[in-house]
């Protein structure tokens, strides 16, 4: 059992200011409830299971595309039909934003413009997804 995947299998599931992990020894800082306990038992329990979907998640992460030319993100934009939008959106952010999108080599994911952009246009997760996973082929 990997001590470091356990923790964070742990924090998923309870609050870990509630507890400290001694190599795979659960230590309550705080009494825990009997809520708590039981996740805790479950976690260990369904320790192998868990840890081979946590480092599947791990892997799709690390694979996951995160930033596009901007020429890439333009033309998934307009495949998208959201162009216009985009621009409309970057015009009311103010000149910054507007310099910003206008000179800018690459769209980020974790970019501020970007993450306002999606918000605006109200993006869910997985159309980002969409467009940076397609973004990418162009």
């Amino acid at each position: 059992m990997d001590a470091n995947i356990l923790c964070s299998l742990l924090t998923e599931k309870i609050d870990p200011t509630k507890f400290l992990l001694r190599g795979t020894e659960v230590e309550w800082l705080t009494p825990p409830t009997q809520a708590e306990e039981a996740l805790a038992a479950n976690v260990i329990a369904n320790y192998d299971t868990l840890e081979a979907d946590y480092l599947a998640n791990q892997e799709a992460l690390a694979s996951r595309v995160t930033s596009l030319t901007m020429r890439q993100a333009r033309l998934q934009m307009l495949a998208m039909g959201v162009l216009s939008q985009v621009e409309t959106a970057v015009a009311q952010a103010g000149q910054a934003a507007q310099i910003e999108w206008e000179y800018a080599r690459t769209v980020d994911r974790d970019n501020a413009l970007f993450q306002s952009i999606k918000t605006a246009l109200g993006f869910t997760d997985e159309q980002e997804e969409i467009f940076f996973n397609e973004g990418s082929l162009l």
